[in-house]
């Protein structure tokens, strides 16, 4: 790519050799624009169209299509916060109580992400980060469950569901889940 750009300037420089011969200090003490001297065949054009007559009509367009342009985009970002808006934003709040191993309990909030699509990995990994806490806690599964439900991971789901159902099996929840798991993963 540099290559091509160094073979194009050339290529233009090349082609104004002529020009860059003819240059004299004495023309732009004369007020000849160095433009105008490099690119006269451009000059001759601006001056045969006479931009200054047609200034105001320009300007008048140019507005016209920038405001266009505006309203292009605030109903591209009306139309993209509607879409985000009607997204779920985030899964309600739930206190998780875990045995510590010595008769007491200890009440950990896990706040799930957004569940928009953006965080389920980081999402997924802190399910299992806090099972591994505390591996026998049905209602961690369950999340992890549903989270895997979302994304369409059918299998991990299955799993996950599975052992809920095992570690609590009076849990509905996790028994209607799981049966629609199970519907899923058999079609």
């Amino acid at each position: 790519m540099i290559l091509g750009s160094i073979v194009a300037i050339f290529a233009i420089v090349w082609r104004k050799r002529i020009y860059l011969r003819k240059l004299d200090a004495l023309e732009f003490e004369n007020g000849i624009s160095f433009w105008v001297s490099m690119y006269p065949e451009l000059n001759e054009v601006f001056n045969k169209v006479q931009l200054s007559k047609y200034k105001d009509h320009l300007l008048t367009e140019l507005e016209k299509a920038l405001r266009r342009l505006r309203i292009v985009s605030l109903k591209i970002e009306n139309k993209v916060s509607h879409w985000l808006e009607r997204m779920p934003k985030v899964l309600e709040s739930t206190a998780v109580e875990t045995n510590t191993g010595n008769g007491t309990t200890k009440e950990t909030t896990l706040v799930n992400l957004v569940v928009n699509g953006d965080d389920w990995k980081k999402q997924e990994q802190e399910f299992v980060m806090e099972i591994a806490k505390s591996p026998k806690n049905a209602q961690l599964y369950r999340k992890l469950g549903a989270l895997y439900m979302k994304q369409k991971l059918w299998e991990d789901a299955l799993e996950s569901l599975k052992t809920a159902v095992n570690l609590d099996p009076e849990d509905l929840e996790s028994k209607a889940r799981l049966e629609k798991v199970v519907q899923k993963v058999s079609l």
